[in-house]
């Protein structure tokens, strides 16, 4: 496996944000992930008081489909 670069600690708000929103995610009616809900992530940093909402941001959505991909090479 893989070290992932961006689970580091100074990562640590993004890491726990992707935490709570990884469970929502938009498929299609088949069943196909496309990509996580980028309003569920805006909530969840709102809630926590995220302060660098765009970075925050920025390393969920990169954590999400660093996973997806992963997820996609085992099928």
């Amino acid at each position: 496996m893989d070290c992932i670069p961006f689970l580091m600690e100074n990562n640590q708000e993004a890491i726990s944000v992707y935490s709570m929103v990884t469970n929502q995610i938009i498929v299609t009616g088949m069943g196909n992930v496309i990509d996580i809900d980028f309003k569920a992530i805006d909530f969840i940093m709102n809630l926590y008081d995220i302060q660098n909402k765009k970075i925050c941001f920025e390393k969920v959505v990169l954590l999400f489909r660093h996973f997806l991909d992963e997820s996609k090479g085992q099928e």
